[in-house]
C-alpha cells in the first residue's frame, strides 16, 4: 500500500509494476481511518511524513522503512541541531526568540519545524526581507493554524542552487549504500517552490561521504533526499532538510537506473549491480526528471512564463543529449488534468462564478494534458 494520490505515489505504482507488483495509493484523508493491526504481510511506501509518522508510531507487522522513529527525522529544527552538534553545516538558523532579541539577519524564512501535524499538511514558510515584515508573517501563519511554538527561522538564499543527495542507506550494510546527485533546474514558481524540472548533476566531491556520516549518526535506514543549498561565493554546500522517504523526483532511479531503489527496499538481500565510489555515489547518467502534471497547472494559473521556461529546458537538456523521463505516465497526467478542470468548474459553480472567467485557459490546459500533444510528452 502507498500512502499517498500525487505524482510521488504513481511514480511508485509505475515502479511497482515493472516489478510485477501491483499496490494501492491512499489519499491522506483516509490514513486516520487505517486498521493499522489488520495490515499484514507486504509493504508500506510513503510518500509524506504524516503516513509514515502514522506507521512509525504503531508499527504495523508488515514491512516499511526507516522502521525507529526519530523527531529529527521530521523537525527541521532538531534537525539543524543535531548537525550542528555533529559538526556539520545547515543552512543558518535560529529560535523565534533569537529572531526577536534582533540576533538574525535579513532576508529569511518564518517557517514550521514540521511539514505536517497529523494528516493537515503546514503551510513551507513566510519569507521576510525585513525584521518588520516577520511580525505580519508571524501574525499569518498563525492565522493558518500554525502554533508559534512550532516556528523557527532559517536564512534566505534565493542565489544558492539547489542540489540534492538522494538514494538509499543502510547503516551496517555498506554495500547497499547508493547515492545521485540532482539540481533543481525549474521549480513550480512559488517563492519556495517545489521542483519540476530535476537533473542529475556530477555529485560534488565528498557530498556522499557527508550524507553517509550524518544519516549514519541518525542510525537512517531506508530511501531519502538529502537537500543542499550551495553557495557559489564560499563553495559551501549547506545542508538545507531530509526527507526520509520516497521523494517527489524518485522516478529518476525508476527509469535510469534500473529501478533500483524499489528494489533495495524491498528485498533486504539486494545489491546494485552498478558500482559507487568512495562516497556512494552511482555513476552520473545524464537524465532529466519532467513533472507532466505542471502543464495544466501553469496554464490553469497564467504562469505562461514558467511554461515557456519548462519546454525550452526539457528542449535545451534533450540537445544537450539528456534522457527525458516524464511522470506521472499521460494518461495519468490527463487524468488529473481533467479531474481538477471538474473540481474547478464544481466551485465556479458555487460561488456563481461566470465561465467565461476561467473557461478557456482551463480547457485548453487540460485538453493539452488529455491529448498528449504538450512537447514534453513526445518521446519520453
Amino acid at each position: 500500500m502507498i500512502l499517498g494520490d500525487y505524482i510521488n505515489a504513481w511514480s511508485l505504482q509505475q515502479g511497482l509494476k515493472r516489478l510485477g507488483y501491483w499496490a494501492r495509493t491512499l489519499p491522506r484523508e483516509q490514513y486516520n481511518a487505517i486498521k493499522w493491526e489488520t495490515i499484514v504481510g507486504g509493504a508500506l511506501f510513503f510518500t509524506d511524513e504524516a503516513g509514515w509518522i502514522l506507521a512509525a508510531q504503531q508499527q504495523p507487522p508488515t514491512h516499511f522503512l526507516p522502521r525507529a522513529y526519530n523527531p529529527a527525522l521530521i523537525d527541521k529544527l532538531l534537525f539543524a541541531e543535531h548537525l550542528c552538534a555533529i559538526g556539520e553545516t545547515p543552512v543558518p538558523f535560529a529560535s523565534l526568540n533569537a529572531l526577536q532579541a534582533g540576533a538574525f539577519r535579513t532576508p529569511f524564512i518564518l517557517k514550521p519545524r514540521l511539514s505536517w501535524v497529523g494528516t493537515r499538511k503546514l503551510p513551507r514558510g513566510v519569507i521576510c526581507f525585513t525584521e518588520a515584515e516577520s511580525a505580519s508573517a508571524l501574525a499569518q501563519l498563525q492565522a493558518q493554524g500554525v502554533d508559534r511554538e512550532l516556528l523557527f527561522v532559517q536564512q534566505f538564499m534565493p542565489n544558492a542552487e539547489n542540489i540534492s543527495v538522494s538514494g538509499f542507506y543502510h547503516p551496517q550494510r555498506p554495500e547497499r549504500r547508493f547515492f545521485i546527485a540532482s539540481r533543481k533546474v525549474l521549480g513550480d514558481g512559488g517563492a519556495l517552490s517545489t521542483g519540476v524540472l530535476v537533473a542529475t548533476v556530477p555529485p560534488p566531491p565528498g557530498l556522499g561521504a557527508r550524507v553517509a556520516h550524518m544519516l549514519d549518526t541518525l542510525n537512517y535506514h531506508g530511501p531519502f533526499e538529502m537537500e543542499f543549498l550551495h553557495d557559489a561565493a564560499t563553495n559551501e554546500y549547506l545542508v538545507l532538510e531530509l526527507n526520509p522517504r520516497f521523494w517527489m523526483q524518485h522516478g529518476l532511479f525508476i527509469s535510469g537506473y534500473e529501478n533500483i531503489l524499489i528494489r533495495a527496499y524491498l528485498d533486504e538481500s539486494f545489491k546494485p549491480s552498478a558500482l559507487t565510489d568512495s562516497d556512494y555515489m552511482l555513476p552520473c547518467k545524464p537524465l532529466l526528471w519532467v513533472d507532466r502534471c505542471f502543464p495544466y497547472v501553469a496554464l490553469a494559473s497564467g504562469a505562461r512564463a514558467a511554461l515557456r521556461a519548462y519546454f525550452q529546458q526539457i528542449r535545451e537538456a534533450r540537445r544537450r543529449g539528456y534522457c527525458v523521463y516524464g511522470f506521472p505516465e499521460v494518461g495519468r497526467a490527463a487524468r488529473f488534468a481533467m479531474r481538477q478542470l471538474l473540481r474547478r468548474l464544481s466551485r465556479s459553480k458555487k460561488r456563481g462564478t461566470s465561465r467565461s472567467a476561467w473557461n478557456d485557459k482551463e480547457f485548453r490546459a487540460a485538453n493539452a494534458c488529455h491529448s498528449g500533444r504538450s512537447k514534453e510528452s513526445k518521446g519520453s
